[in-house]
């Protein structure tokens, strides 16, 4: 997120952690150990929406231990102002990539985008406040795409040109959705990080540290 070439952004920070960790790029931070839990999330997005801290026209949700392109708040802006109507806008088809194992999963899904590449215009706020409230599905995600009014959600032309990979087993609590279990949903296997390199060039790089020594049928690394 520091290297976005949109540089008009609050970065806000919200740690339900038992301990606090303060960051150290400049983001804003708010620490709410009281909404750890199942419903953290929840009720983290409850506390933004409902308490005026968001100084925005849009709300993108970030997960930190997730790959976003430099140009992914550049190409929501835009989405949002050729979808003037719409109250959330996000890409389609996300793509996991699971570091630890060397696989990875892409869904075709073009009815909702995961959390992680959803914003919120203004116009949705109050649209969140209520789905927060009432439907309860654990998927927040699932909450807000199936029951909004107006939406817009892009593909991806191409594996490079793809905002954001969802990037899974790093380090902290295990998330509850596809790409964490080799066997829900089926995964490709991607041993020498050939499709790793193709989704975000060097920055495969960064994660080494993760990867595990996991050999394909044919003894290549």
């Amino acid at each position: 997120m520091a290297r976005q070439s949109h540089p008009y952004f609050q970065w806000l920070v919200y740690d339900d952690g038992a301990k606090p960790h303060r960051p150290t790029l400049g983001q804003e931070y708010l620490y709410c150990p009281q909404y750890a839990g199942p419903s953290s999330l929840i009720n983290k997005i409850y506390h933004a929406f409902s308490k005026n801290v968001i100084k925005g026209d849009a709300v993108a949700f970030i997960e930190d231990d997730d790959w976003y392109s430099p140009h992914y708040l550049q190409r929501m802006v835009r989405a949002m102002r050729d979808n003037t109507d719409a109250m959330l806008v996000g890409e389609g088809h996300a793509l996991y990539y699971n570091v630890a194992h060397r696989w990875w999963w892409e869904h075709g899904n073009m009815k909702h985008a995961s959390l992680c590449q959803t914003v919120v215009t203004k116009r949705g706020f109050t649209f969140v406040l209520r789905q927060c409230a009432f439907d309860k599905s654990p998927f927040l995600d699932v909450r807000l795409w199936r029951n909004t009014p107006a939406r817009h959600i892009f593909a991806p032309p191409c594996d490079n040109a793809r905002m954001l990979i969802g990037i899974k087993s790093m380090p902290g609590r295990a998330g509850i959705g596809s790409g964490h279990r080799r066997e829900t949903p089926p995964n490709r296997t991607d041993y020498n990080l050939v499709k790793l390199r193709l989704l975000i060039g060097t920055d495969a790089n960064l994660y080494e540290r993760f990867y595990q020594h996991t050999e394909s049928p044919t003894g290549n690394v």
